[in-house]
Parts: structure tokens; C-alpha cells; sequence
């Protein structure tokens, strides 16, 4: 099969570059978030969704531009395969946005601006690369900078035992027997948020158990001071219980929220999307194992919405 970015004219591949830089643009102007944007192009060269970082408008650290036009392509399409499509992105994606990428099947990206360029306006993501490139999911125990995730046989007697009946009365759900991925958000013994995977539902490849619960607690945890609800997507000092090990978006989603500690129990997630293994080798770059191709394009415009960030921040580094 030939590769979309040699099927698509290069003039056309330029305009949706300039376009993912112009949608980052858009966002940062209206200040919903990072100066990020994505487009996600069909075979004809044919704008399908875009999207921006929205993180800052909706309080959900998984609204990074790429999620976000994945999310709303998947809507527009009522589909959760995007396989055949391109995703343009005006800037090299993070891990949590690989395995997205990764999970809706889209084979290949091209982006604009890179990770160090990224960097240079402090938006570095070496921190996660490097947690992910440890992590497995048959180890008892990860360690990162900001997130401590623990393996256990024994998760569901915990989540029984602490939940169970708050679960069985608001949801009829009865953990022990449950063949669904459960994604629960506490603070203090307090039952913050549960989360269930809505992929089919909602049609939506990044609707997993965990992040359905994350963009809950974000959105809506009523014993938030005004500091934690102004900085909501930061849940510093939360924990979350799981029923499964988590899958790499997840795994990078709990981290981009900064969730202390994660509780899990030894069977991986349930497997709707892609090969877990597959999408760490393509976090990790192995060009062996990689779902996806990467090829750049337009770095000079898409520095462009970097230079007007810097400006909103009053930071000069290029």
C-alpha cells in the first residue's frame, strides 16, 4: 500500500501543516491551551477534524491537540478505526498522543515543529518519555517522577473492601465478578470519581476507564478549593484504583494528571485497539516493532504559534 505522505500532493501536505499551526494559533489566542494543533487528513488529501490543545478549557489533561482531533474525526465519522488516515500535527507528539494515535490506528503523522523545540518554551515531555521506556506491564512496580504505580493480585478484595458498597448501590456493579476495566479517583478515603471504558459508546478510541475517570474528577470534584479547582487537571496527591494493569495512553494520561499513586491489579486492560507492546516499541522508537511512520514537514510555520506563546508568557527563547 502506498504511503499517504507519497499519495498526497506536497502543496497540499504544506496547507494542512500551515493549518495545524494556524488551529495551535487559534487555541493560544483564546487561551484554551498549549500551542499545539492537529488536522486529520483521508487519502485524497481531504480535511477530515482538527483540533487544539484544549487542556486549559476543559480542565482534561488528555485534551492535547491530537487527542482532541482524533476525538472529534472519530465523532464525525462515528468510527473509532482511523486506519487510512494521516494525522498532521504541528508539533512531534508526546507518548500519551502516540498511543492514542496508535489506538485510533492511524498509520502515519506529520508534524512540524520537535520535541526539543517544544522544550524550549517549557513544555519539555523527556520526563514522561523516560518513565515510559521503563515501563511494563508485567512489572509489580513503577517508579517516575511524579507517579508510583503498584501490581497486585489482591486489587479487587482492596476495591471491595473500600468501594464496593458505594459501587454496588450508585451503579449496580459488584467489583469481584466484573469483567470491566473499573478506574476509581480517591482522595483522603474520599471516592472522588469512577470511571468506566465508553470507547464504543461514545465513539471515541481515548474513551478508556482511566481517562473517563480522570476528565470526571477534573471536571466536577465538589471538595476542591478554589487553587485545586483553578489548577484542576493537576490531581497531585489523588489516588486511583484499577482492576487491570493500565495500557500505555492510559499509563501516560494518570501521569500527565499527575495522580500520585496507582493501585492495579495484574491483568492487562482489556484489548480494543492497538498491540500494547507494539505501541510501547513505538514510544521507545523501535523503527523494528513502530505502528507509525513519522515524517516532518513546515518546522518554520508551525514556530510560529511558539513565538506567540512566548509573547502571552513573557518568555524569549528563540
Amino acid at each position: 500500500m502506498s504511503k499517504l505522505i507519497d499519495v498526497i500532493p506536497p502543496e497540499i501536505l504544506q496547507k494542512h501543516i500551515e493549518a495545524s499551526a494556524e488551529e495551535a494559533s487559534r487555541g493560544c489566542r483564546h487561551n484554551e491551551g498549549g500551542p499545539f494543533g492537529a488536522v486529520i487528513v483521508d487519502k485524497e488529501g481531504k480535511e477530515i477534524a482538527r483540533g487544539h490543545n484544549m487542556v486549559l478549557a476543559t480542565n482534561d489533561p488528555s485534551a492535547h491537540a491530537e487527542i482532541t482531533a482524533i476525538r472529534n474525526a472519530a465523532s464525525s465519522l462515528k468510527r473509532i478505526d482511523l486506519s487510512g488516515f494521516l494525522l498532521v500535527t504541528s508539533c512531534e507528539p508526546c507518548p500519551m498522543c502516540l498511543s492514542a494515535i496508535c489506538e485510533a490506528k492511524i498509520g502515519e503523522i506529520l508534524y512540524g515543529a520537535t520535541r526539543g523545540d517544544a522544550a524550549n518554551i517549557n513544555f519539555s515531555d523527556d520526563d514522561i518519555y523516560e518513565i515510559m521506556k521503563k515501563y511494563r506491564m508485567d512489572k509489580p512496580e513503577v517508579k517516575g517522577d511524579w507517579v508510583r504505580v503498584k501490581r497486585s493480585g489482591e486489587i479487587k478484595k482492596e476495591m471491595v473492601r473500600k468501594f464496593g458498597d458505594k459501587l454496588w448501590s450508585t451503579f449496580g456493579i459488584q467489583i469481584e465478578d466484573t469483567l470491566d476495566n473499573i478506574a476509581i479517583i480517591e482522595k483522603e478515603d474520599k471516592l472522588v470519581a469512577v470511571g468506566f471504558d465508553k470507547i464504543d459508546r461514545k465513539k471515541d478510541p481515548t474513551a478508556h476507564a482511566a481517562i473517563s475517570a480522570i476528565q470526571y474528577a477534573t471536571a466536577t470534584w465538589e471538595g476542591a478549593s478554589y487553587e485545586e479547582w483553578k489548577n484542576g487537571f493537576d490531581l497531585t496527591g489523588f489516588d486511583m484504583y484499577l482492576n487491570y494493569t493500565p495500557c500505555p495512553l492510559c499509563f501516560a494520561a494518570i501521569h500527565w494528571a499527575r495522580i500520585s499513586n496507582v493501585y492495579c491489579g495484574m491483568e492487562p486492560e482489556l484489548q480494543k485497539g492497538a498491540d500494547f507492546s507494539k505501541v510501547l516499541a513505538t514510544i521507545r522508537d523501535d523503527e523494528n516493532m513502530s505502528l507509525i511512520e513519522k515524517h516532518q514537514l513546515g518546522r518554520t510555520a508551525c514556530l510560529v504559534p511558539f513565538r506567540e506563546w512566548e509573547k502571552r508568557t513573557n518568555k524569549t527563547t528563540y
